[in-house]
Parts: C-alpha cells; sequence; structure tokens
C-alpha cells in the first residue's frame, strides 16, 4: 500500500476507513461527523462522505447515520449502504 492521493481534511474522530467491494468507493465514519471543509461538500450534521477513489475532492453523496457511527457497509448485491 502506497499514498497515491490526497483529498480534504474530514475526519473528526474517525473509526473507520471503508473501501467498497469494487474498489471504487471510500468513506470514513467519523464520531462527530466529517469535517465540512469546503463549498463542494454538501452541509450536513454528523455525516459521512462517499467518495470515488479517483476524485477526492468532491464527495458523491453524504450519509446521515448519525452521531457516533462506528462503520459503514457498502451492499453491492442489493445497491444499499448499511450503517
Amino acid at each position: 500500500m502506497w499514498l497515491d492521493a490526497t483529498g480534504p481534511r474530514i475526519g473528526q474522530n474517525p473509526k473507520d476507513l471503508v473501501l467498497s467491494g469494487d474498489g471504487e468507493l471510500i468513506a470514513m465514519p467519523s464520531g462527530g461527523g466529517d469535517y465540512i471543509p469546503d463549498n463542494s461538500h454538501p452541509p450536513q450534521k454528523y455525516g459521512t462522505y462517499r467518495y470515488h477513489l479517483n476524485d477526492l475532492d468532491r464527495p458523491v453523496a453524504v450519509i446521515e447515520a448519525g452521531p457516533f457511527p462506528e462503520t459503514i457497509c457498502f451492499d453491492a448485491k442489493h445497491h444499499r449502504l448499511l450503517t
């Protein structure tokens, strides 16, 4: 494993770093919700941003799971995201 790219600082007491089964999406659930680093990130409260690995600057979605999520799971078979 090596560092290939970085995105904005979003971690606020991060709990996990989750990669989708196909290796295309990544998310980092954080205890207080992800920081909102700039205008390319939609507003959220206790949310977790989901990114394509080839674009860590702009999230593709935000997951509103509530405070202190421990992890999330990408369910590719049923096209769901579990918290």
